[in-house]
Formats: C-alpha cells, sequence, structure tokens
C-alpha cells in the first residue's frame, strides 16, 4: 500500500496466501471500489478492498495452471474486467459487481505467452491486449453489447519502417509550422 499524499509504504497489512507469481496486473472497479488482480498462477482472481483493508484470493475461483493470465484492465461500457490469456485458451472475465468469472467464452489459442497488457481505448470502447508470442493484437469489442474477438495482423517490416519514416516526416512538418508561427 502506498499512501501518495505522504508517500509513506506498508507491505504488511494487506496479506496474499505464500506462493510465487500468483497475480499478475490489478485493475480498479468504480462502482465496488475494490482492485482485482489477475490470476497468473493462483487459483483465483485476487480481491482487495480499499475500504477495509481486506484481501480475497480463493472466492474467485478459476482452472488451476500456471501462467494463465497476464494483466487486466476495466471496461466502462460494460462494468466487466477482461484479462487476456497468456498461457491459458480464452480471456479471462471478471463481473465485480456479482463477483462472478467467466473463463470460456472468449476462446483464444492456447499456445503459451501469448498477450501481456490490455488497455481500455475510450474513443473506440475496444480492449487491446500486446502480443507476446501471439501472431496479431487481441481485440475485445464491447461496444455493442456483444463481446467477441478480432486479431489485428502486426504489421511487417517494410510497413513497420514506412510508419517510422511518415512518424518522422510528420514531426518535422509539425515542428517547421510551429517555428512559422513562432516567426
Amino acid at each position: 500500500v502506498i499512501d501518495p499524499a505522504t508517500n509513506a509504504t506498508d507491505a504488511t497489512s494487506l496479506t496474499v496466501p505464500d506462493g510465487n507469481f500468483k497475480w499478475d496486473g490489478i485493475a480498479y472497479d468504480p462502482v465496488t471500489g475494490r482492485l482485482f488482480g489477475a490470476p497468473y498462477s493462483a487459483d483465483a482472481v485476487l480481491v482487495i478492498d480499499p475500504a477495509t483493508n481486506e484481501t480475497n484470493g480463493i472466492s474467485l475461483a478459476v482452472p488451476s495452471g500456471n501462467y494463465k493470465w497476464s494483466t487486466i484492465a476495466h471496461d466502462p461500457a460494460t462494468g466487466m474486467l477482461f484479462a487476456p490469456p497468456n498461457n491459458y485458451g480464452a480471456v479471462l472475465i471478471v463481473d465485480p459487481v456479482r463477483l462472478a468469472v467467466d473463463f470460456t467464452s472468449l476462446v483464444t489459442p492456447a499456445n503459451g505467452n501469448l498477450y501481456y497488457g490490455i488497455v481500455h481505448d475510450p474513443a473506440t470502447g475496444r480492449l487491446f491486449a500486446a502480443p507476446d508470442n501471439a501472431d496479431a493484437v487481441l481485440v475485445v469489442e464491447t461496444t455493442d453489447h456483444q463481446t467477441r474477438i478480432e486479431q489485428l495482423e502486426l504489421a511487417n517490416e517494410e510497413q513497420s519502417t514506412m510508419v517510422v519514416q511518415q512518424s518522422a516526416q510528420i514531426a518535422e512538418l509539425a515542428a517547421a509550422v510551429s517555428s512559422l508561427r513562432a516567426a
């Protein structure tokens, strides 16, 4: 626990079960005020109630196994939390109000080290997970109340080089416009 007002830290008041590689990533739910940790190798989602300093790492059970989900993000449109699969065959969906989990609806390949990191894009309402060993970006679409997965193919080296060159040209143009405005 870190108190941003004083920069004081406390590593003893919120206890969790012993073990290694238990949870990876944490997301805040504004409705319940709770924090939720993605079960990396733990057998349940971690639930933290900052108001009471209580933790629960057993009630939202998931299948046993190692390296299942990496990171977690809140989707304000649905109120759900989503964790991309690392070494599990589906996206983890957490309902923070009902305290329920779904790990079967959004099936993905289970090849290992698939995705790491997920973020909600407020402009599109979609969630994006970065590929680790996956061949594409994972996109979770929730804006039309239909949750599904689509994969954005990664650009090849030639396309990536072109984007970098175009970005540099845009930056040069922006600098030139700024200097003209200043003159």
